[in-house]
């Protein structure tokens, strides 16, 4: 299961790594760039602000994120290492930071990997713990 402090960064996407709790059993392409930029991001920020909005299904923390006053799903989109999915998910009671996010999706870079959501269903298996065992009815 997920840390506890673990947040799912609001308005993008990013490429999957490795989290066999919730069924992923390899990174996909680009997924260990995005991870190691974000926490790049946050380390070296100087100041790091959080507006936080909920849990999701696997219980992590949704929220935006500002690193140094900006805001770390723009930084992302601008790298070309997230999709948005305002689009989909809508803004969260955060309209003003989903415009941003929608802009800085339109303006930057298209990514170089397949949206993460229709990689995972290729790729996402059930976790170990979730499997029926062979022969049991359930």
């Amino acid at each position: 299961m997920y840390r506890d402090d673990a947040i799912r960064i609001l308005g993008i996407d990013t490429p999957e790594i490795t989290e066999p709790d919730v069924g992923i059993f390899e990174d996909q392409p680009y997924g260990r760039d995005a991870a190691d930029s974000t926490r790049a991001l946050i380390t070296r920020a100087r100041r790091v602000e959080i507006a936080y909005d909920g849990r999701d299904i696997y219980q992590r923390r949704l929220a935006h994120i500002f690193v140094d006053g900006e805001l770390l799903a723009v930084k992302l989109l601008g790298m070309g290492l997230a999709y948005e999915n305002v689009s989909h998910f809508g803004d969260n009671g955060f309209p003003d930071l989903a415009d941003r996010i929608l802009q800085a999706a339109h303006d930057g870079p298209k990514p170089r990997f397949e949206p993460p959501h229709q990689w995972r269903k290729k790729h996402q298996k059930k976790p170990v713990a979730e499997r029926t065992p062979t022969g049991a009815r359930g």
